[in-house]
Formats: structure tokens, C-alpha cells, sequence
């Protein structure tokens, strides 16, 4: 508690102190239409759901919005915050105390999470990396979408990893946190099919018989035993019957568990824009890019609302405009391959990655929940 205490302190002293950053007037300014018009219309590119969180810091104060506005995404963030008469360093702080809450909730995730595969003291070294974070405090301490996807994502890994024992209990919480994440940033689509198929590998964890052909190994519930007991005498799972099975039916039961928590995903997705316009208007906005090829058959397919999938053209619109790029003292257009590479190395603490290249030769070298071992 002390950890997630300083951190609370640091990020609640940037939030006060730190002027906008460049997305951070269009998410308040989208946030604020939420507020008063109730309708799906600004910044279709990113849905709705983190811009609804920060709603929930703004309906404290409800920021005046002229209701005949009718300017773009961005003229709406300057209208808010500087041209309707509110005070645009109390809207910014009451926007971004919401993201501070959910960041700090997202480290007792990490500290689980850790506990669970190393023990209490990995636990809380782990907490204790995430808690001194510049990049994690920088980030949380403001109006965005980069921790919300993030932290949902940990989520939903974190109970796919306890899904190998409880699947019952968590594969459906894996679903809710997945479905959270891509109703906050569409970039969780990359991420999507790693997710279900960790369920399905969850699953036929869970269901496979001991070594004499008994009822599934359960795992103990205590933090830190990571390592599945194998033993005769281990109770069934809540995901297996007790009895022994072939690899066709664990396998059918994993793939019908990871389209379970894919449709649960897909709820929330839909939720999240009911949850802004119960009836779902949408009105394409003007000069929509448009795709074609595999990314228009993807767009076309995904099973949710009109105006996400309008929002994946705009992302597509941005991945085909060309834009500029400073990188060693140059500037130039277009994109370099190395650019995400260097802009980690030079961003990223050295400590971090220092301890980013040990914890991979651990994970390879030593005993534990790695390839070297069969069960974890």
C-alpha cells in the first residue's frame, strides 16, 4: 500500500501541474459530448469505453458544451476546454483522476499476477517496478487510452493463467477484461487471437488427467504455488468432469471455452456503445476512407457496431497517409523500420532493461514455469 500510496502522490502532483497533451482535449472534449448529447459521434477511431471512464470524473463537475456545436474532434477539445467557460485545469484534473484510480488498481493486478507465478516477494518486486515506473506514472497520471488497453489486456492474461486451474471462474473474467480492452483501443484486435488461444491451452490444461488416468490435476489456490500438482489423489478441476478423456473432446472443450469468452468479448465491445447511445445512431462521418483487400474483408466481418467498424477505416485511413518522422537529428516522411526498436531503447529506463534481459535468461536457464519444465 505504500508503494501504490507515492505513486498515487507523483501521479495526482502531474495531473495537477501538467498541461494537456495532444490527444488529451479530443478524449475530455468526446467525453463531455457523451455527457450532453448521448451520441456516438467524435473520434469513432478509438471506441468509447475509456472515454466513458473519464466521463465519470467529468459528470462531477459536467463541463458546459454549446449544444449547436458542430466543429471536428479537435475544435471540440479547444471549445471545452477554453472556449465555453470552464476551468480547463479543473476539467483536466477531474478527467484524469478516473485513469489515476484504474492505474493504481492495475497494480494490484501486476502484484497478483506475480505473486501467482513466483511467489510474495515476486510479487511485490514486481509491484515495486511498476510503482517507480516513469513510463507507467507519466502515462496513468493522464486522460488516455494507453494504460486502459494495457491494464485490461494484463487482465485478461492474468485469468487465462488462473483459468488453467479454476476455468469456470475465470474464463469468463479473461472474456469481460478482453472485451474491455477492445472497447477502449482497437489495437487489441493484434492481441485477440494470442488471448484465445491461451484459453483454449488454459482449458486443456485444466481438463488433462493425472499419469494413472484419474480426474484432472487441480492446482492449489495459494499465491504463490504456481506448479501443478500431478499426483494421484489431485481433485478434479471445476473445468473437468472427473473423468478421463481423449485430446479430441479437452480439445473441443478449449475451443468452445476461447469462443465463449470471445463472444463475452464481443458483448462488452457492444455494451460500451449502448452504453453512450442506447440507440445506437451513427452517422458516417465525411470523407471515410476507403479499404479493400483483406483489411476490407476483416472491417466487413467484425461482429460489432456500425461505428467501430467505420472507426477501423479511419485507423486504416491513418496507416496509409504519410506522415513525418524526426529520428538522430533527422527529419524525413514516410516510415523506418527501426524507428519502434530505437524509440524503446532511448525511451525505456536502463535499469528496465537491464532487468528485461535478465528476467528472459532466467526464464530460459533456470527451473520454474518455463520450457525446462513440464507442468507450472
Amino acid at each position: 500500500m505504500i508503494l501504490l500510496a507515492g505513486m498515487a502522490f507523483a501521479m495526482v502532483t502531474a495531473a495537477v501541474q501538467q498541461t494537456p497533451t495532444i490527444d488529451e482535449p479530443v478524449y475530455v472534449g468526446t467525453a463531455t459530448a457523451y455527457l450532453h448529447q448521448h451520441e456516438v459521434r467524435y473520434n469513432p477511431e478509438h471506441p468509447p469505453l475509456a472515454k466513458l471512464i473519464i466521463a465519470t470524473g467529468l459528470a462531477f463537475d459536467r463541463p458546459t458544451l454549446d449544444p449547436g456545436f458542430a466543429g471536428d474532434q479537435s475544435a471540440l477539445g479547444r471549445r471545452v476546454l477554453y472556449e465555453s467557460g470552464n476551468d480547463p485545469w479543473r476539467v483536466m484534473l477531474l478527467a484524469r483522476l478516473p485513469m489515476i484510480v484504474l492505474t493504481l488498481l492495475f497494480g494490484l493486478v501486476v502484484y497478483g499476477f506475480a505473486r501467482d507465478v513466483t511467489g510474495p516477494v515476486g510479487g511485490l518486486l514486481a509491484l515495486t517496478l511498476y510503482a517507480l515506473s516513469p513510463d507507467v506514472i507519466a502515462h496513468g497520471s493522464l486522460a488516455g487510452l494507453d494504460v486502459p488497453v494495457a491494464g485490461f489486456l494484463l487482465v485478461a492474461a492474468w485469468s487465462l493463467w488462473r483459468a488453467r486451474r479454476r476455468p469456470v471462474r475465470y474464463l469468463p473474467l479473461a472474456g469481460l477484461a478482453l472485451g474491455a480492452a477492445l472497447a477502449t483501443k482497437m489495437t487489441a484486435l493484434a492481441v485477440t487471437p494470442v488471448l484465445l488461444l491461451l484459453a483454449v491451452l488454459s482449458v486443456w490444461s485444466a481438463t488433462r488427467p493425472g499419469p494413472d488416468g484419474t480426474a484432472p490435476a487441480a492446482a492449489p489456490e495459494r499465491p504463490g504455488t504456481a506448479t501443478v500438482t500431478d499426483g494421484p489423489g489431485a481433485g478434479p478441476t471445476d473445468g473437468g468432469s472427473g473423468r478421463p478423456g481423449d485430446a479430441g473432446r479437452r480439445l473441443a472443450l478449449g475451443v468452445g471455452a476461447a469462443a465463449g469468452v470471445a463472444l463475452l468479448a464481443v458483448g462488452v465491445v457492444w455494451l460500451s456503445y449502448l452504453a453512450v447511445d442506447p440507440r445506437l445512431r451513427w452517422t458516417p462521418p465525411a470523407g471515410l476512407p476507403t479499404v479493400d483487400g483483406l483489411r476490407a474483408l476483416l472491417v466487413d466481418r467484425l461482429p460489432f457496431p456500425p461505428s467501430y467498424r467505420d472507426g477501423m477505416r479511419v485507423q486504416f485511413g491513418f496507416e496509409d497517409t504519410t506522415w513525418g518522422g524526426f529520428l538522430f537529428g533527422q527529419q524525413y516522411l514516410g516510415s523506418r523500420w527501426y524507428y519502434l526498436p530505437v524509440a524503446l531503447l532511448v525511451k525505456t529506463p536502463l535499469g528496465a532493461l537491464a532487468l528485461w534481459l535478465v528476467g528472459a535468461v532466467a526464464l530460459v536457464a533456470l527451473p520454474g514455469c518455463g520450457p525446462r519444465r513440464r507442468t507450472c
